[in-house]
Order: structure tokens, then C-alpha cells, then sequence
């Protein structure tokens, strides 16, 4: 096996820890991604086909699918986006957000934000 590629060796699982598996990784590969995507802006081609083959070999023991399926239909079903468009969207999310909470958005994006204080915070505030 080449170190380049990453397999999926499904084989070694039973129905219950591959159902376990699938769960846990399309409930936790979106949200860990997410959590660094902006820092991943600028990453060479690379790298970021690195993380592609990861994101792919998650779809596929979601599916219980072989390598040489196509990918593209998995992603979309799970609603996952590329890596590369993951990330392009997580950043053109985050800089108006940014621009509306420090003052420097157009008016009409800072009327639309609405900040919410956690309950544990106004507990803080009440002490």
C-alpha cells in the first residue's frame, strides 16, 4: 500500500461496530473540520487533497461503499461539501459575522445579527 493513499479496510468490522463507526464519523467530520476550516485557508493543493481523502474515506464507511464507487453522490447525500468549498464557505460566512459584532459592516447586516447571552453567562452576571 502506497503512503499516499489512505484504505478503508471494512472487512475487519461487524454490523454493529461499522454502524457505530458510520454515526460517529458523520456526526463528528463535519463539526471537527469546521472548527479549523479557517485556518486551512491558503493550503497548498496538496495538503488539501490530503484532507479530501480523508473527508472521502468518511463517506465511504458512512456507506459501507468500495474505493472505486464514485464519491460525489455520497458527499452530496450526507449534504457535505468539498474540502476546498467547505472551506471558502466557512469563510464567507465568518467575515461579515466578524464585521457586523466589531462595527465595521453595512448597517442593514448589523440589523439582521441578534446577539444572545447564554443563560450560564447571565447567571455570571446575576452573582
Amino acid at each position: 500500500m502506497s503512503s499516499n493513499r489512505l484504505q478503508l479496510n471494512t472487512s475487519k468490522f461487524s454490523g454493529a461496530r461499522l454502524a457505530v463507526a458510520s454515526i460517529s464519523c458523520q456526526q463528528s467530520w463535519p463539526s471537527r473540520f469546521d472548527y479549523g476550516s479557517t485556518v486551512l485557508a491558503g493550503l497548498p493543493k496538496q495538503l488539501l487533497d490530503r484532507l479530501q481523502a480523508v473527508q472521502n474515506a468518511a463517506a465511504r464507511l458512512v456507506f459501507a461503499e468500495r474505493r472505486n464507487n464514485r464519491i460525489t453522490p455520497l458527499l452530496h447525500s450526507l449534504h457535505w461539501l468539498r474540502v476546498a468549498e467547505r472551506i471558502k464557505f466557512r469563510l464567507a460566512v465568518l467575515r461579515p459575522t466578524y464585521r457586523c459584532l466589531h462595527g465595521s459592516a453595512t448597517e442593514y447586516l448589523t440589523s439582521l445579527l441578534y446577539i444572545l447571552a447564554s443563560h450560564f453567562a447571565l447567571l455570571c452576571l446575576l452573582t
